[in-house]
């Protein structure tokens, strides 16, 4: 009974450390699109990123990509901004 027990609360500490990894990619990656995006200023020029375009990535989500109205840069998310 013991056995079992100790197996249980291995398997449940296991798997906290595995949702808070999880949560932790998560947030950094949000962050990382945030400052990508600059809230839509663009850091070559300083001008307005509009939506140009969306991909489906199979089995792994979707990216947006922003580019500015003035020079013609581009950036790459992996959510939508605004």
């Amino acid at each position: 009974m013991k056995e079992m027990c100790f197996q249980m609360i291995k398997f449940t500490f296991i798997l906290a450390i595995i949702i808070v990894i999880m949560v932790c990619v998560c947030l950094l990656a949000k962050k990382n699109n945030e400052k990508v995006y600059n809230n839509g200023i663009c850091t070559e020029c300083g001008g307005d990123y509009i939506f140009s375009s969306a991909v489906h990535v199979r089995n792994c989500g979707d990216d947006y990509y922003y580019t500015c109205n003035r020079c013609g840069h581009t950036i790459k998310t992996g959510e939508l901004m605004k």
